[in-house]
């Protein structure tokens, strides 16, 4: 006999993180086409990395970590792929041998303008998807985030439920 897994349609209120995930494949999933329509040659995950360098010359990998708030080793397999795209060049840092300076390349700057018009315009549309669904979810998100980092979810946990309850 089989054991049966929980639908998370038992009780959805306990499968945020399933709903968050279901979320970001469906919409990276749609952003991919949109991108394909616009002549982006980059997968959706290294976006915000892209758009970084372009803004920020010469920047190196514990910059981009520290400001997209993501792990250094996230940020360096996002630097890889672009990379591999052409997309960007590693120079060493002439005074510290330990640093690699990054920098778009002619396509790579290109690319990012392109996303950076496609990224306006997606502002738009999600602030129509806000609309529909009664919320900013973008704002909503964040703050669920903020909250988390202030009081985790084990801490809320043993706030209501002291001892084993299984």
């Amino acid at each position: 006999m089989t054991k049966k897994v929980p639908s998370p349609g038992l009780n959805r209120d306990a499968f945020l993180g399933k709903a968050a995930q279901d979320l970001l494949y469906l919409s990276s999933e749609q952003v991919a086409v949109i991108y394909e329509r616009r002549g982006l040659g980059i997968p959706v995950e290294v976006s915000s990395t892209l758009l970084y360098l372009a803004r920020h010359k010469n920047a190196v990998l514990t910059d981009i970590s520290g400001a997209l708030d993501i792990p250094h080793q996230l940020a360096a397999q996002r630097i890889a792929k672009l990379q591999k795209l052409d997309l960007l060049v590693k120079r060493p840092d002439p005074d510290d041998r330990r640093r690699t300076h990054l920098q778009l390349t002619r396509t790579g700057r290109e690319q990012a303008r392109v996303l950076d018009r496609c990224m306006a315009d997606m502002a738009t549309v999600y602030k129509q998807l806000y609309e529909e669904i009664g919320c900013d979810l973008a704002k909503k998100l964040n703050q669920a985030i903020e909250a988390l980092k202030k009081r985790d979810l084990a801490a809320r946990f043993d706030e209501n439920f002291r001892g084993d309850r299984s």
